[in-house]
């Protein structure tokens, strides 16, 4: 069982071009710390301009996310624990045959 964090956690505004492979999102929280992962439509359309499959750096290769379950934040190996460190998440995008100009999704974190 995960225990209760009610340690802030935040996810950076991302900019992609519709031709990259990928949207890489950071989550700034602490070391250890468990966060819940969900994409959130906007004027994006999940399936058709991103899938819904959500990979995270787990400090030494991409994993792919389970729906609903937990990911501790890597530490950033310099020894010190506990201190603020970076989950880095990414999601595949879709390229279109035709852009259609700026769309948006969101990377929720908890």
């Amino acid at each position: 069982m995960v225990p209760d964090d009610d340690r802030a956690v935040t996810v950076d505004d991302v900019t992609i071009n519709e031709g990259s492979p990928f949207a890489v999102f950071t989550v700034g929280a602490q070391e250890g710390q468990y966060v819940k992962l969900d994409l959130a439509a906007g004027t994006a359309t999940a399936g058709t301009d991103y899938t819904n499959a959500l990979e995270y750096w787990s400090g030494t290769q991409w994993v792919a996310y389970t729906p609903g379950s937990y990911v501790q934040v890597p530490a950033d190996g310099d020894g010190t624990p506990g201190e603020a460190a970076n989950l880095l998440v990414r999601v595949a995008i879709n390229s279109d045959n035709s852009p259609e100009g700026p769309e948006t999704f969101t990377l929720k974190a908890s």
